[in-house]
């Protein structure tokens, strides 16, 4: 929430969230975005790092309103194997 409140002061039209895999639980993070989201007052790209640390359906956030894309920087050689795109 720091950085929101410095971020609201600029005319960027998204920023980026990288959500810590430790020490968190899946409606947390979605929870955590939530209020990050309504604070900035703009939809964030949300980058996933880690297999495992959200679930899909938590996830799945209001059509654009919070979540503008998805970067998924999981590496695997077979792609099909993304447990966070297994079930998109």
């Amino acid at each position: 929430m720091d950085q929101a409140k410095i971020l609201k002061h600029y005319d960027f039209p998204t920023v980026m969230i990288l959500p810590t895999r430790d020490m968190t639980t899946s409606i947390g993070i979605a929870n955590g975005i939530r209020r990050f989201v309504d604070y900035f007052g703009k939809p964030v790209v949300l980058y996933i790092k880690n297999d495992g640390y959200m679930g899909i359906n938590e996830a799945h956030f209001d059509g654009g309103r919070i979540i503008i894309f998805y970067k998924i920087a999981i590496v695997r050689k077979d792609l099909r194997k993304i447990l966070f795109l297994k079930n998109w």
